[in-house]
């Protein structure tokens, strides 16, 4: 009996370790696309072969499309893989538009969980993520992608299962 409840005592701390280390991982990724994402803000020349390069550069990630607007909030650019057309479609409602609008030169926007009405995750819920355009301090637009939290939990999340029968909940701080 004694044996028993080491090892499950062991399992249980493996479990948390790797929970924990994984939360982290996830964080990272959320925060270096972030970055990437204002980085490439940066560019007021933007055009679709800048927004593929973004998404080459991200295949390997849940990551699937790209979008820019105008100062209205209307898609003037995108890159997808699937994706019929989006362009002309107005994001201006959206809080990370908003809030992109807001933002400083070098700031970007990690919005709270939404379902998406565009692009190849609409219908799904996603992590927003956008940053401002400017040119000499002016806005000119907004660059945004999604993070689809299917792909999240597919990616980093599975593997937490140690057991069979265990379930992965997301859970908000507040």
């Amino acid at each position: 009996r004694g044996a028993t409840n080491f090892l499950l005592n062991r399992a249980i701390e493996r479990q948390l370790f790797i929970t924990k280390a994984t939360g982290a991982s996830v964080g990272t990724f959320i925060a270096t696309v972030s970055k990437s994402l204002s980085t490439l803000g940066l560019n007021t020349s933007l055009d679709d072969e800048s927004l593929r390069q973004f998404l080459d550069n991200w295949k390997d990630t849940p990551i699937r499309g790209i979008a820019v607007t105008d100062v209205a909030g209307k898609i003037r650019y995108q890159a997808s893989n699937g994706d019929p057309n989006t362009i002309g479609l107005s994001i201006a409602d959206r809080e990370y538009f908003a809030q992109a609008k807001q933002a400083s030169m070098s700031g970007s926007y990690i919005g709270e969980l939404i379902i998406s009405r565009t692009g190849p995750n609409k219908g799904k819920y996603i992590v927003p993520l956008a940053a401002s355009i400017r040119s000499k301090n002016k806005f000119q637009g907004v660059i945004f992608t999604a993070i689809p939290v299917g792909g999240l939990a597919h990616d980093y999340l599975n593997s937490l299962s140690a057991f069979g029968n265990s379930k992965i909940y997301l859970l908000a701080s507040d």
